[in-house]
């Protein structure tokens, strides 16, 4: 996974308190152009990744 998505997606979660995979989707979306690149699979995925990893709870 690239940086930016999984710093992204962590960021939401500790500083948006976001409880959903839509909720991250939504707002990693409305962040910028260029997150709209990122497609919803791989957004899922980095938040498993990251709560594989421990670095978030699961959701």
């Amino acid at each position: 996974f690239g940086l930016e998505l999984l710093s992204t997606v962590h960021w939401l979660i500790k500083h948006e308190s976001v409880t959903s995979i839509d909720e991250i989707i939504t707002h990693t979306y409305a962040w910028n152009d260029r997150k709209r690149q990122f497609a919803p699979r791989q957004i899922e995925l980095a938040v498993n990744i990251l709560a594989c990893k421990g670095w978030i709870v699961e959701l």
